[in-house]
């Protein structure tokens, strides 16, 4: 075998093996959080696949997570819940939640956390500080509903800062 015919195959075997990886970490990374870029023109996401207004969400423990970055750091992210129909107890979360936090994961500052119902009648809104905003979505192992419909949208407001943050 010539030193070339060496060379080719083993730079397909690395090809192959990136390629097989790439898949794996893609696979294992399931639950990651589902990217959303908010731009100065309203967009939404909804609780669960299926979302139709009518079809509920999964029993058993179901969680869903999103990380809203805004094409411009400098501006806020606001989202409104138009639609918002969990399983509650009477306005007091103890089953199923969405909460909100004002940057990048569960760490940051926690803006909003909401079962809706009788407390959080919908719409109502939620706006970070700056353009980045995570939310989470987290089912107890019983009752399913029909969701959410959540708009989110990048907005100047002139309280924004330009100063860097973490």
């Amino acid at each position: 075998m010539s030193h070339t015919s060496t060379l080719l195959m083993a730079h397909t075997a690395v090809v192959c093996l990136t390629v097989f990886t790439v898949i794996i970490q893609k696979k294992d990374n399931v639950n990651a959080a589902i990217q959303l870029t908010a731009t100065p023109y309203l967009q939404t996401f909804v609780s669960h696949d299926t979302y139709n207004g009518t079809t509920y969400y999964p029993e058993g423990n179901y969680s869903r997570e999103w990380l809203i970055t805004g094409q411009t750091l400098n501006y806020t992210i606001t989202i409104e819940f138009i639609v918002c129909v969990l399983e509650d107890a009477k306005g007091n979360c103890l089953f199923d939640e969405i909460f909100v936090y004002d940057g990048t994961n569960a760490s940051a500052a926690l803006l909003k956390k909401t079962c809706c119902g009788h407390l959080d009648t919908v719409p109502f809104t939620v706006q970070s500080t700056y353009g980045e905003m995570y939310v989470l979505f987290v089912t107890d192992n019983t009752v399913a509903r029909e969701g959410f419909r959540i708009s989110y949208i990048l907005e100047y407001t002139k309280y924004n800062r330009t100063c860097d943050h973490k």
